[in-house]
């Protein structure tokens, strides 16, 4: 009865202490138009190559995604650079992303939609959303 009684009080435990992570994770994104009059701002030009895994699919990698990003400063194009999004790039996307986001914690890095097998997307509905804390 005693294990039971430990077993419940950990799993109860467990969860409220998952549910707080989740729920104190926020998020933003940057699309493919210039919204910001003032200050830097990400722009997605386009996804060059997506490789990642369409859902509900088995696949030997989890894939990848190379996105072209501009940078803007009032308006005004700064830069673009070529990014591959990618779970084993984990790092290198965090530390990238973070030179723009400087004042917060980032979590992760996703383009999003997310491939589905069989559906194409509309090139326009791209957008890249981050997580952070």
């Amino acid at each position: 009865m005693k294990n039971i009684i430990l077993f419940l009080t950990l799993f109860v435990s467990f969860s409220f202490f998952a549910q707080e992570n989740e729920e104190t994770l926020k998020s933003t994104f940057f699309t493919q138009k210039i919204v910001k009059k003032r200050g830097l701002q990400l722009v997605l030009v386009k996804v060059i190559n997506d490789s990642r895994c369409p859902e509900n699919v088995n696949c030997i990698w989890a894939g990848e995604c190379e996105i072209k990003v501009a940078t803007y400063k009032n308006r005004k194009l700064i830069s673009t650079e070529n990014v591959m999004i990618s779970p084993k790039l984990y790092k290198e996307n965090i530390n990238w992303i973070s030179k723009y986001y400087p004042n917060i914690t980032i979590k992760s890095i996703e383009v999003m939609p997310y491939p589905k097998n069989e559906i194409v997307v509309n090139p326009k509905d791209f957008f890249v959303k981050i997580y952070y804390k």
